[in-house]
Parts: structure tokens; C-alpha cells; sequence
């Protein structure tokens, strides 16, 4: 349909006028699918009784049942740097390590 229009009969000014004409019907179109997409995305949420903020946000490796630490919860956390934890199973860290040999006590990290 676009392909039949003659664009040689604009002047300058009006197809300016149609350029702009066209970007503001964009905008509409745009703004319309995004509401249309926004209430398709709370519907879903809600219907699982979330909100979209708690979909997006929802970590689905940490709430997997025999996943990679499943079930484990945290035991020791390094003081220096609490994003480094440890369950107590498997090797044991280097941060934890390292302290026992500076002469720190297992129980000293304990959560």
C-alpha cells in the first residue's frame, strides 16, 4: 500500500508535514502495543497471585528443588567480603582457609 504512493507530487514543506504526521502516529501505535503488553503481563502475574516486579525479579536457579545448592543453607560468611558464604559442604573455601591458617576459628564465620 505504501509502495503505491507518489511521493513526487509533495512539495518539500508537505511531505516534511507527512514525515511528522507519520512519527506522531508511531508514537500512538507504540504506546498502545506497550498498555496492551503492560495488561497482558499483570494478568499473568496476578494469575500465579505475583506482581510483574516479583516475575522479573523471581530467580528461578535459586528456587529449583536439586539444583546446585539446593537445600543448603548458609553457614559461614566471610566478615571481610558477606557475598563470600560457605554451607560447611563440599571443599572449603579459600577466604576460610586462609583465615584458619592466620590462626581464626571455624566458629568465628558462622552465621
Amino acid at each position: 500500500m505504501v509502495a503505491n504512493i507518489d511521493l513526487n507530487v509533495y512539495s518539500i514543506p508537505e511531505l516534511k508535514e507527512l514525515i511528522a504526521k507519520a512519527e506522531k502516529e508511531i508514537q500512538r501505535k507504540e504506546q498502545l502495543q506497550v498498555k496492551e503488553i503492560r495488561s497482558k503481563i499483570e494478568e499473568l502475574a496476578s494469575s500465579v497471585g505475583m506482581t510483574p516486579e516479583q516475575v522479573l525479579s523471581f530467580d528461578i536457579r535459586k528456587r529449583k528443588a536439586g539444583g546446585a545448592g539446593a537445600g543448603t543453607a548458609v553457614r559461614y560468611r566471610n566478615p571481610d567480603n558477606p557475598s563470600q558464604t560457605w554451607s560447611g559442604r563440599g571443599k572449603q573455601p579459600n577466604w576460610l582457609k586462609e583465615a584458619l591458617e592466620r590462626g581464626a576459628k571455624k566458629e568465628d564465620f558462622a552465621v
